[in-house]
């Protein structure tokens, strides 16, 4: 997925198809980083982490983790 960023904060996410914001851009099959127009980036996915019955998932923020947009995920007790 990707994000669109602004003074080092996201301020549109999730982005899921990069290539129906700029139909007039060819983006190679798998697209890096270096691809993204200036402002965009790529957000690299985390594993959703494993709960109990009274727990849930829910994403969280997303967070600049070594210099790399990073997908966080909170657990949260109760349904």
């Amino acid at each position: 997925m990707f994000a669109k960023v602004e003074n080092n904060t996201i301020v549109e996410y999730p982005i899921h198809n990069i290539r129906d914001l700029f139909p007039n851009t060819s983006f190679p099959a798998i697209i890096e980083q270096s691809h993204l127009p200036d402002g965009y980036v790529l957000v690299k996915q985390a594993n959703t982490p494993i709960v109990s019955a009274t727990q849930k998932c829910v994403e969280g923020p997303i967070k600049l983790i070594k210099k790399v947009w990073t997908q966080t995920w909170l657990i949260v007790t109760g349904k």
